[in-house]
């Protein structure tokens, strides 16, 4: 099982500390439990400098994360860009993966699509460079399946593939039965990912 640890960096919420990240993950491993730990501060923001300031927490947290690396999934920022822009998604990604890297941190990484993680076509079309960018090649993708992306099956499955048909590693990230947005078909998203060896 997988659990989302929601952190802040002090943008918007009070910060979250080293200690309280440790805590938080060793009570995830006790329980056999997988820690996807993320930044929420970044959610919907379409300036890169949210996406800096939570890439520098993290690099700042790094020894909460190392040698922890079976157990802790890393989701630099959720559902950073609200707007529907692939290449500033590219280029934010493809400036914070390496620098995540080059401070030691070896824990998957795990990046949420554009578009309040709704826009999967951000991955079809830059992905790949944003996986290449990545030194370990140990980098996944998250689609937020809500009245957008999770609308009916055609939808689904098309989102999805803009991952695997690249070979791109996929996850659904975050998906309800009903949205603002519009209803989800949450029965199909279940089917096809278990279908399809995709987490969910």
């Amino acid at each position: 099982n997988v659990v989302r640890v929601v952190c802040s960096d002090g943008e918007q919420w009070t910060k979250d500390t080293e200690d309280m990240l440790e805590t938080v993950i060793d009570l995830c491993i006790d329980n056999e439990m997988i820690a996807v730990v993320e930044v929420h501060d970044a959610t919907g923001k379409d300036d890169k400098t949210a996406l800096d300031k939570a890439t520098d927490y993290w690099i700042e947290m790094k020894n909460a994360l190392i040698g922890k690396e079976q157990y802790v999934i890393l989701n630099i920022a959720n559902e950073w860009t609200g707007g529907w822009n692939g290449e500033l998604w590219r280029d934010g990604y493809t400036e914070s993966i390496p620098k995540l890297r080059e401070a030691g941190i070896k824990n998957t990484i795990l990046v949420d699509a554009a578009g309040w993680g709704q826009y999967a076509k951000s991955i079809g079309d830059y992905g790949k460079e944003v996986f290449d960018s990545d030194p370990d090649k140990n980098t996944m993708f998250a689609v937020h399946m809500y009245g957008t992306a999770g609308k009916n099956s055609s939808v689904i499955e098309k989102n999805l593939r803009f991952a695997t048909d690249n070979g791109l590693c996929v996850i659904v990230g975050e998906f309800g039965y009903t949205h603002t947005d519009g209803d989800v078909d949450e029965a199909f998203i279940m089917k096809y990912c278990q279908e399809n060896s995709i987490g969910y």
